[in-house]
């Protein structure tokens, strides 16, 4: 999902709305594609994009260590990475959530098309499940507006 991680971002924003709980959930729920970047500069592998940074392990791990400063951000920081994974998950790669196992986990309702370039985007949206998926993301965010 492209728009979907923003998208999911704000609406966990949304239940406590304010700009630095909004920063946080876009880094956080951006957090797991740092190994797109590795990928991209050479360091890693094709292959290693939706590994270990996309599991419930890294989500633990990079996710809660904000709860030392607050409660209410720990919580952000966690629920932003694990709706990444929830984006990630309908790809038919899927996603190794229960790493260091090796098994992945997938719906297998969008082929994976690439992480980075135009590509990849148009790709992406124009699998008629994925572009639903991110309409409706889109639908719970709009009602969510009221709230906030």
């Amino acid at each position: 999902m492209w728009l979907g991680h923003i998208l999911s971002a704000l609406l966990i924003a949304s239940f406590s709305f304010t700009k630095e709980n909004l920063a946080i959930a876009l880094f956080f729920n951006w957090l797991p594609n740092i190994d797109a970047l590795l990928v991209k500069a050479g360091v890693k592998p094709k292959e290693f994009h939706d590994g270990p940074t996309h599991s419930f392990l890294f989500a633990l791990v990079a996710g809660l260590p904000l709860i030392f400063l607050s409660i209410e951000k720990g919580i952000i920081s966690f629920l932003s990475i694990l709706a990444h994974l929830i984006c990630d998950f309908p790809t038919d790669k899927g996603i190794p959530l229960l790493y260091p196992m090796k098994r992945r986990f997938s719906l297998n309702l969008w082929k994976e098309t690439g992480f980075l370039g135009i590509k990849s985007v148009y790709g992406f949206y124009k699998q008629k499940s994925a572009l639903l998926s991110e309409i409706l993301l889109l639908a719970v965010l709009i009602l969510r507006i009221p709230c906030f």
